[in-house]
């Protein structure tokens, strides 16, 4: 067996994945808060990861053994495609939390929500 497998092999073993990852989705948000963290901005990073980039990289969470994300940003219900990435990860066994400021959750946005919950699998804080 080669000597780098045999590492990578006694890393696993030896140090678990970290049970949770924060991924900010979004750099865009809806609010100008003095006290935000995180560099918010009106409109969305050129950076940001395309739909399909992001399912992959849910894909490589999950692979690592991840268990829980937390959607943040920005304001994550500021992502078009917000809904369709975070069922993916819903559906690819994450437990999804999403940190927002709430000012977009009216009765329609809480109703999906809800609809995550009854997998057992989405929360927001």
């Amino acid at each position: 067996m080669k000597e780098s497998m045999m590492d990578s092999e006694i890393h696993e073993t030896i140090t678990p994945p970290p049970y949770l990852s924060s991924y900010s989705i979004i750099r865009k948000c809806n609010l100008k808060c003095k006290h935000c963290y995180s560099n918010a901005t009106e409109d969305s990073a050129p950076d940001e990861l395309s739909t399909a980039d992001a399912k992959r990289l849910l894909d490589d969470i999950v692979n690592w053994g991840i268990k829980l994300l937390i959607f943040d940003g920005g304001e994550p219900l500021c992502r078009n495609d917000f809904w369709d990435i975070a069922r993916y990860a819903s559906l690819k066994g994450l437990r999804v939390v999403i940190g927002s400021n709430g000012t977009l959750i009216n009765l329609e946005v809480a109703e999906r929500l809800k609809s995550f919950r009854h997998h057992g699998c989405a929360d927001i804080y």
